[in-house]
């Protein structure tokens, strides 16, 4: 059995030196736990609707998983003098620790509340897990190695979701987050036995500076990935609140339904973490993003048409996809489209973009449908929006590493 693991690592990864091995698979035996507790992020919009949230309520949600994605520069004040290491691992731990709470929530109101807090404590850990990574793998075998851990993550997944809506239907929220939570907060106390050196945020590279906000301090390729990925973003959050409307309201989904989708999704992420590494690593980045987003307009156009469950599938294979390639190529283009000295700055620049693109979208989409424009026309915009992020890509031509300085 070990040697047919040694085999599938090998294959996936290739040659590794020890130490990088070593952390690969810490990473790897983590990432079941993360994976059973983000498994349960896909059910809370329905979840949600079914609690009875309205069009805002259901933006206002989307909304508060960005604030803290907007909030991220703060981590770099917070995270002074600290162990990086130890700094995400609390981080992750008091955000996934929170859902032990889900068992007193009975409204929509509350499960609000809870989300809100999760995600600005969980996005705290962004900057500082973007160095962890970086200094965990060579940059020649990062790509094959994070999608490596990514695919024992997925396969979790996989194995999880179906389950876990089956539980939903029998048992309730109530009882089940509470049990996704400690899943969570195991997988960082995993994570924790990383062998990398002392890191700390108080290093010049590392402190934020009137720069970090300066679209003028970046690279022209790194603003044109900026761009490319407001455009994505705005795609799928314009649409946002009429997705779970349709499932609920139209559709009638189950949450055992949803979970058989939500299987394909992951299903078809596994497949995709299986080539997306060595995708990133021999074209870079920027062309996996591409890739993402393109997979992320095709996801929408099921929407267009659907009448039953089942012709959603297509729309869920294709966010898989997006999933496997946005999670390996927005974190890589960092690295990719940006000098070493100022990554902490880009990956806090870009969470920041990415948040305040997050507090917008879905109370455009909202304001469409007060507009009385009908939710085919929103998604069409959805789809038109993801399409033209994918094309100004081709702007960029870029090496799969940032020139040595």
């Amino acid at each position: 059995m070990l040697s047919l693991y040694k085999r599938i690592e090998y294959f996936m990864t290739g040659p590794l030196e020890e130490k990088a091995r070593y952390n690969l698979r810490i990473d790897l035996l983590s990432a079941p736990g993360a994976g059973i507790f983000l498994t349960s992020l896909s059910f809370l919009p329905v979840i949600l609707r079914r609690l009875g949230a309205s069009p805002v309520e259901l933006a206002v949600y989307n909304l508060l998983f960005y604030i803290g994605v907007a909030l991220t520069g703060l981590s770099l004040m917070f995270m002074r003098r600290q162990e990086l290491l130890k700094f995400a691992s609390l981080c992750w731990i008091i955000g996934r620790g929170s859902f032990l709470a889900a068992f007193l929530i009975s409204n929509v109101a509350g499960f609000l509340v809870l989300i809100g807090f999760y995600s600005l404590v969980n996005s705290m850990a962004g900057p500082a897990y973007s160095r962890i990574v970086a200094v965990s793998y060579p940059s020649e075998s990062r790509g094959k190695a994070m999608a490596f851990v990514r695919l024992g993550m997925t396969l979790t997944m996989l194995i999880f979701t179906p389950i876990l809506g089956a539980a939903l239907d029998h048992f309730g929220y109530r009882l089940v987050f509470p049990f996704l939570a400690v899943a969570g907060i195991s997988s960082v106390l995993i994570f924790r036995q990383l062998r990398i050196p002392p890191l700390k945020a108080d290093e010049p590279a590392h402190k934020p500076s009137g720069s970090t906000y300066n679209p003028l301090a970046y690279p022209r390729n790194f603003l044109i990935h900026l761009t490319a990925i407001v455009l994505f973003g705005l795609g799928g959050l314009v649409p946002y609140s009429i997705i779970p409307m349709i499932q609920v309201d139209q559709l009638h989904l189950t949450y055992t339904q949803l979970g058989w989708l939500n299987l394909a999704m992951n299903l078809f992420w596994l497949i995709g973490l299986l080539f997306t590494g060595k995708m990133l690593d021999k074209y870079g980045a920027v062309r996996l993003v591409q890739f993402s987003i393109g997979m992320g307009a095709l996801s929408l156009v099921p929407y267009l048409f659907a009448t039953n469950s089942w012709m959603l599938l297509p729309g869920f294979i294709a966010s898989g996809l997006c999933n496997a390639s946005a999670d390996l190529g927005f974190f890589n283009a960092v690295l990719q489209l940006n000098p070493p000295r100022r990554m902490m700055q880009a990956s806090t620049f870009q969470s920041t973009i990415i948040g305040i693109r997050g507090l917008a979208g879905p109370f455009i989409g909202v304001g469409l449908i007060s507009a009385g424009l009908p939710y085919i026309s929103i998604i069409g915009i959805g789809v038109a929006l993801n399409l033209i992020g994918a094309l100004i890509l081709f702007l960029i031509n870029a090496p799969k590493q940032y020139p040595a300085e």
